[in-house]
């Protein structure tokens, strides 16, 4: 809480730390899992107003992101990754895929 008294000028700051920024060129974690790369490049960045994310136990402050790509899509964070995280994760679902054929033909 600010409590200013008298005649004051208060300038305040808020910092707020973004995983991606715009012209990023992200891939779809979703569908990398399915073995597909669907890239997203960042246009905008929304960034919401402060909210306390938790009042039972130590209360942060937290401001909710929201990325916006070049086809007006909206992600999370959470839902988009890098290029090499994206490649691992597809070529893991194929390499599945594969054994599974390899172990119906096999039997």
């Amino acid at each position: 809480m600010l409590i200013v008294g008298g005649c004051s000028d208060v300038t305040v700051t808020h910092h707020v730390r973004l995983e991606y920024s715009q012209g990023d060129s992200l891939f779809v974690r979703k569908k990398a899992l399915e073995g597909i790369l669907e890239r997203v490049v960042i246009k905008t960045v929304h960034i919401g107003e402060p909210f306390v994310s938790d009042l039972c136990s130590s209360a942060t402050i937290e401001r909710s992101i929201v990325y916006e790509d070049t086809l007006r899509g909206l992600w999370n964070a959470d839902q988009l990754i890098g290029h090499a995280e994206a490649i691992a994760l597809a070529r893991a679902h194929l390499e599945e895929l594969l054994a599974d054929a390899v172990a119906l033909h096999c039997a």
